[in-house]
């Protein structure tokens, strides 16, 4: 029987204050990508004065202490919330980036009492407001709830705990959310007239959450610092693995439609062992939604402080444990 291990294409490396989160392997069945585990939570650590991130398009910018405070909020509410866990967190992140860069947003144009909110600059697109750009003629709430950021994130989770359940529906109201892309799962709440735009910040919300929390088994968090390495390996041994799939457009196996592959795909047998990229540090060790177990290792590599993320439907490893490549 074979395993298949995913290696990343889309290798994004943050060589700035902040580390980053670098997708390197992944070792799953076919269908791991989209399995639903039960998610892990996250704790929220200090907020830094700034965070310099870099799009899936290149694109770099700065995030002030204001925009990660936003951020904050909605990794405590999502926190708060039954299911929602790091993916859901994850997907709220990279919806807020999409539509506000994490700002709370006004529209004098249709609401000027927006304008006697707390906020952080003027909009403008439709009638909508805030972090996640929500509309009260859509009956998301009104222009004094939708000015709250708090507000908002809780919107955006839904569930039978939200303030607008069922309807409009927030993630906790889609069903499958857990095996959607993230995207897309963004999207199927936002419901923007350009669905692609989201994924565009998956790995800046990968950022924001390495950067504010704080992730480990009950008995402790993050470790000290990441075990500088030279040498960088691929991550399964040679002659074990074949290539199934490659970076580029594709049938995707589970859904049927033709999309991106970010990655690629290469099968072994059970049993192979994925290696460490490098020499390092585990700092995560927990279930992660569509990913499954989630593995995330720092390591530093010539100066610089990179990432290497490991999902798999196995059992993670213990956090804070040194790896080696």
């Amino acid at each position: 029987m074979f395993r298949k291990a995913a290696i990343a294409a889309l290798a994004l490396l943050f060589f700035a204050p902040a580390a980053a989160l670098l997708g390197i392997g992944v070792l799953m069945n076919p269908a791991a990508a989209y399995c639903a585990i039960p998610a892990g939570t996250v704790n929220l650590g200090p907020i830094p004065d700034a965070l310099t991130v870099t799009t899936a398009n290149g694109e770099t910018f700065t995030l002030n202490r204001q925009q990660l405070t936003h951020a904050a909020t909605i990794i405590t509410v999502g926190n708060g919330i039954t299911d929602v866990g790091r993916p859901g967190i994850k997907i709220a992140l990279m919806a807020a980036l999409t539509e506000s860069t994490l700002r709370m947003l006004t529209n004098t144009g249709t609401y000027p009492e927006s304008a006697n909110y707390p906020n952080d600059g003027n909009g403008g697109d439709h009638d909508s407001l805030g972090l996640f750009q929500m509309r009260p003629q859509s009956g998301w709430g009104t222009v004094a709830e939708l000015m709250d950021p708090q507000y908002q994130a809780r919107a955006f989770f839904g569930g039978p705990t939200g303030p607008n359940y069922p309807s409009p529906r927030g993630l906790l109201d889609i069903p499958g959310w857990q095996q959607m892309d993230p995207g897309e799962a963004a999207q199927a709440v936002e419901v923007s007239a350009y669905p692609d735009r989201y994924r565009n910040y998956a790995a800046i919300a990968d950022s924001i959450l390495a950067a504010l929390t704080n992730v480990g088994s009950a008995a402790g968090g993050v470790g000290g610092p990441a075990v500088s390495s030279s040498r960088v390996v691929f991550p399964l041994p040679e002659g074990t693995w074949v290539l199934t799939s490659p970076f580029g457009m594709r049938v995707h196996p589970i859904t049927g439609e033709r999309k991106m592959h970010t990655g690629t795909d290469f099968a072994a047998p059970d049993g192979t062992p994925i290696l460490a990229a490098a020499d390092g540090t585990v700092t995560v060790a927990e279930f992660s939604g569509g990913y499954g177990g989630l593995i995330v290792i720092e390591h530093t590599i010539e100066g610089h402080t990179v990432a290497t993320a490991t999902p798999t439907c196995g059992r993670a490893a213990s956090t804070s444990a040194p790896a080696t490549a």
